[in-house]
């Protein structure tokens, strides 16, 4: 015999969430185009970090056992700030894969602010749901024992809970069920034994979200059954067509979450949620290049016009992955449409008026990254007039550029060449020759890559590293004078020497002393072993210090550059002031907050003592965020007497020189 009840307006489903790309067509004159959303994927709700949300990512945990915290979220075991005793927390955010995983991040509320955990999932327990959808024919036992026959069973509906074990979702190892006890006003308190994926909480929601041919089912198990065994939407009743719907209610269980929605012909459920639009009302000001567009559902949409400098009003919004925010706007004359500031001109572009040689085949694009098809053929390698540069944040630098056909926007990379008739050096970033070593402490020691010792931290935090190992490293080649203590070590054509107990050390090019520095410790000599101070150490090598994850680890990074020179002027103004310029360009830039040897121009006089140019700086040209490549622009002056000059030009990472060429001059009297 079956007990029944009507059936609720929600159901039980898994879900994957169905990501959306748009591509777009459009022809570099302001013509119609066509834009189209496609599904491009279905991404698991398994990764990433989310505010809670039914119980998928639950409103609190219990520890059930002391749990350690931490300040950030990559801190290490030994920097644990202490330990929770056995506690319920509210949670701020979970990572999905919770349920899954044996330990994931949570952000916590303390009493010192957020703080990060990372229990396993079998030493938490979760508020334990009032009520619960039962999603196929459940059979109901007296015991927990479903070898004997049961005594009923019940159809699809939502139940009330009376008993489930505390750690329910971590379920029989063996076949991934949990035991429930549910009341029932004819038979009372039974029991039922359900797959973990199919326990699920509901709630009500009210939004409104797009579907194209997203696939729905009026049977909540089918669904589940579709998206357990097949993946492939063999099963589904249908597919909603092309439009915007109410979403009346959510379904979440401890793997994943659905949607109900609500159509002309009825209520389905859909394991995708859509694209949302949100009501707003915002005031937005149009500076640049902004297309507008007539709708973004379907392949036939036509732009209506291309704003610029004019004031809109948003009335609905949609969020993007990777486009970003979609605004529903009424322009002043009262025509309504889409726009993007991700589809159109970058705001924040920079004017420049660069002459810029093109190393290789470029794609012009309307807008940086945007598919607009342009109607064009890629460019060939050429030398191409610049108009506006842009850092785009995930990485990539882009030039806008004059062509026959009109103006278009390149991809720049960092072989690419800014021609300017002041600029004599270009000077490129050699990934072929990157030196890199990881400092991982362990205690008191340095560790190279968490393995040899190849330092030590002192008690008041300064890092002494050892001079020779980390000279095996980078490849230099070292030299011991054991009567005068002293340490050549030796590069190509750059050399350095220390002292025991001196702070001085003497920089060679070529064999010929170039200068001696100030160190701000002397080297530590015993028995052979030679350490240095980190920082004279960083200076005397030309390193960058690189911090990671952990801001306790740190990388050495050793750059290499290839140095390609103009003609240097033979003469110089009245002013008898000599300017060497130069384009720098990185491949890469450094996090804030780690210490970086800049690469420096001088201009130096020939067979003087080496000292640093009257005037000499290094300027980032670009976004101060990372990014992919980095331009710097290198200026060094110099004021001469009459006469002739026998000058060179040197490039510095820190001390160690890299580069040095001679030329002459002529200052008139």
């Amino acid at each position: 015999m079956k007990y029944k009840r009507k059936l609720p307006n929600y159901l039980l489903t898994t879900v994957t969430l169905a990501a959306a790309m748009w591509v777009v067509t459009l022809p570099l004159s302001a013509k119609a185009t066509e834009i189209s959303l496609v599904n491009m994927a279905n991404w698991t709700v398994y990764s990433g970090l989310q505010t809670p949300e039914g119980l998928r990512i639950p409103e609190s945990i219990e520890f059930l056992k002391d749990t350690p915290y931490y300040a950030n979220p990559d801190d290490s075991p030994e920097e644990a700030e202490g330990v929770f005793a056995p506690q319920k927390v509210r949670v701020l955010k979970g990572e999905a894969s919770w349920s899954v995983s044996s330990a994931v991040q949570w952000q916590i509320d303390t009493m010192y602010g957020p703080r990060w955990v990372r229990p396993y999932m079998w030493d938490i327990a979760i508020t334990k749901p009032e009520t619960i959808y039962l999603t196929g024919e459940t059979p109901l036992y007296q015991n927990q024992n479903d070898q004997v026959e049961s005594i009923a069973s019940l159809s699809p509906q939502e139940v009330q809970i009376v008993n489930i074990e505390d750690k329910w979702f971590v379920g029989d190892s063996q076949i991934g069920k949990a035991w429930v006890q549910i009341h029932t006003t004819w038979l009372g308190d039974l029991w039922v034994h359900i797959p973990i994926n199919r326990i699920g909480t509901v709630r009500p929601i009210s939004q409104r979200a797009h579907y194209n041919n997203e696939p729905y089912y009026y049977e909540v198990g089918t669904a589940l059954q579709d998206n357990d065994h097949t993946g492939t939407n063999e099963l589904a009743d249908g597919r909603l067509t092309n439009g915007v719907y109410e979403v009346i209610a959510e379904l979440t269980t401890v793997y994943d979450r659905s949607y109900l929605v609500r159509s002309a012909d009825g209520d389905k459920w859909v394991r995708g949620v859509g694209t949302i639009i949100t009501d707003t009302n915002e005031t937005l000001v149009l500076k640049v290049e902004t297309p507008l567009f007539s709708d973004v559902w379907s392949t036939n949409n036509k732009e209506l016009a291309v704003l610029k400098d004019v004031t809109v009003t948003a009335f609905e919004t949609i969020q993007e992955t990777f486009n970003g925010t979609w605004y529903h706007v009424r322009t002043s004359q009262g025509t309504t449409g889409w726009v993007n500031k991700r589809r159109a001109e970058p705001e924040d572009a920079i004017p420049v008026l660069w002459k810029i040689r093109l190393m290789g085949e470029k794609v012009p694009f309307r807008y940086p990254g945007v598919n607009f098809d342009v109607h064009m053929p890629n460019l060939p390698a050429q030398t191409v007039t610049a108009l506006a540069y842009w850092d785009e944040p995930s990485g990539d630098k882009w030039v806008k550029i004059q062509t026959a056909e009109g103006n278009v926007w390149v991809r720049i990379l960092f072989n690419d060449r800014i021609q300017d008739p002041k600029v004599m050096l270009q000077i490129a970033f050699n990934e072929r020759n990157l030196g890199f070593a990881t400092i991982i402490p362990q205690g008191h020691d340095l560790t190279l890559f968490g393995q040899q010792k190849i330092g030590y931290r002192s008690d008041d935090g300064t890092d002494f590293l050892s001079l020779v190992q980390l000279a095996s490293v980078f490849r230099y080649q070292t030299k011991q004078d054991e009567n005068n203590h002293t340490i050549l070590l030796t590069k190509g054509d750059y050399k350095f020497e220390l002292q025991a107990g001196q702070r001085e050390a003497q920089i060679y090019w070529h064999n010929v002393h170039e200068r001696t520095v100030q160190l701000l410790q002397p080297p530590i000599y015993s028995v052979g072993e030679w350490y240095l101070k980190l920082h004279d150490m960083i200076s005397l090598f030309g390193l960058s210090q690189e911090s990671w994850r952990n801001p306790d680890y740190f990388s050495l990074i050793e750059k290499d550059y290839i140095v390609e020179i103009s003609d240097f002027p033979t003469k110089v103004g009245t002013d008898r002031k000599f300017e060497l310029q130069a384009w720098l360009y990185e491949q890469w830039s450094m996090q804030k907050g780690n210490l970086r040897m800049p690469a420096m121009i001088s201009i130096e006089e020939e067979g003087e003592a080496s000292t640093s140019s009257l005037d000499a700086f290094q300027e980032r040209v670009g976004s101060e965020e990372h990014v992919a490549t980095v331009w710097y622009r290198l200026y060094a002056s110099r004021t001469l007497t009459p006469g002739l000059h026998r000058l060179n030009a040197v490039l510095r990472v820190g001390e160690r020189i890299v580069w040095k060429q001679g030329f002459s001059v002529e200052v008139p009297q």
